[in-house]
């Protein structure tokens, strides 16, 4: 049992709560606090505020590497969806790179693409630059272009990666071009208006600041193209801007 206990907690990844580790084992709270004083005594463990950790990450790697591939994708699985219930009354709101990860190493890649999605995403939001283009670009090596949905969320990951990439180091850099020309090509390969739209600003902007001005004049036409259809004003205004 114990040993059950110390394969739970380096799963979790540290610090694991407590009422985490008692719904992944399926344990009684008040015998896994028995367990957890008994590794914590005998020098495996410590114990803060936020949960339980090893005392070394020596000893975690090694605990982590002691479970069976099976067993440890199962455990990462149960994991995800023991955070997703809210299992966890000490994170009521999961991070979403934290259930990437453990989707992730659980195989369930579709799981995990989408949390890498909202990962980047919400980086974007709070001004992380470096986490969003690292989160997008986590996702980006999952993709798979055997999976039917693979280019939906391809595409998002790449309009997630662009404007990160932007601030980080300017409109003109070839990154930047890279990105929203491959979410251009998905965008029109998945039927998504809104996203062609996002990376056709994205590509107009890009071309125009690196100079290439015949580039940046075909997205401006297909820009007012698209305002002209949709009879969008504000769209129309940029195109012409641009011609």
């Amino acid at each position: 049992a114990h040993r059950a206990v110390l394969y739970a907690i380096a799963v979790i990844g540290p610090p694991a709560s407590q009422a985490l580790v008692a719904g992944l084992l399926g344990l009684d709270p008040v015998i896994l606090r028995a367990h957890i004083a008994h590794l914590v005594a005998a020098g495996f463990l410590t114990e803060g505020d936020t949960g339980v950790a090893f005392r070394h990450m020596l000893l975690h790697d090694t605990a982590y590497a002691m479970i069976a591939p099976p067993d440890r994708a199962r455990l990462h699985g149960e994991v995800v969806r023991l955070l997703e219930t809210g299992a966890d009354p000490t994170r009521p709101e999961p991070l979403p790179e934290t259930l990437a990860l453990h989707a992730q190493e659980a195989g369930d890649t579709g799981r995990a693409l989408d949390y890498w999605i909202r990962a980047s995403n919400a980086a974007i939001y709070r001004a992380a630059g470096q986490a969003a283009i690292a989160f997008a670009r986590q996702g980006l090596a999952l993709v798979d272009p055997e999976r039917p949905e693979s280019a939906l969320q391809e595409m998002r990951l790449q309009l997630s990666l662009a404007p990160a990439l932007m601030a980080q180091s300017g409109y003109g850099a070839q990154d930047v071009g890279r990105a929203y020309q491959r979410a251009h090509l998905l965008s029109e390969r998945t039927g998504s208006e809104k996203a062609r739209l996002r990376a056709l600003l994205g590509l107009w902007v890009h071309t125009w600041v690196a100079g290439r001005l015949g580039e940046s004049l075909v997205h401006s036409r297909a820009l007012l193209e698209i305002a002209e259809r949709t009879q969008d004003n504000a769209l129309r205004l940029q195109g012409h801007g641009g011609v």
